[in-house]
């Protein structure tokens, strides 16, 4: 395991008309096998966003069409899963919130820097918003167009 993956970069994977799918799928190539991490968080927020129509639009999939899609990231070498938390995470996770003011993201992003430093994990995201938190390593992939998450 290299790299804790955001669902962020997961889902244009997964979705070639996806805005971000060249940037994503960029990056993606050059992983090696288990080198791409993902968590039950970041599957559920996958499993969510294809089945939601605002994101997805005429592409929104069916919940079992969503987990077989997803299942088939899975099967992919490259992936890895992390079924545990560290022991340390809820000390980085509170240190995380710690002085913040309350943004619809904070717990999320937060949860997320967390895991991927207790981890020791490279933070893969699209959002710049992940350099507020104290990570030894984050790749902050760069779209090709202004941010969206609406997939045509």
């Amino acid at each position: 395991m290299d790299a804790l993956v955001e669902a962020n970069v997961w889902l244009p994977i997964l979705v070639e008309r996806h805005e971000h799918h060249r940037p994503a799928t960029t990056w993606w190539e050059k992983r090696t096998p288990g080198s791409a991490t993902w968590c039950r968080f970041t599957q559920h927020a996958i499993l969510r966003l294809l089945t939601n129509r605002v994101v997805m639009g005429d592409a929104v999939r069916s919940p079992t069409d969503a987990w077989e899609t997803w299942q088939r990231l899975i099967l992919d070498e490259r992936t890895a899963f992390m079924p545990t938390e560290p022991p340390d995470l809820d000390d980085l996770w509170r240190s995380n919130i710690e002085t913040r003011a309350p943004t619809p993201k904070l717990w999320t992003d937060a949860y997320l820097a967390a895991l991927a430093e207790s981890a020791r994990l490279e933070m893969v995201t699209f959002d710049a918003g992940f350099k507020q938190f104290s990570l030894s390593r984050i790749t902050v992939l760069r779209p090709r167009t202004a941010p969206t998450w609406r997939s045509r």
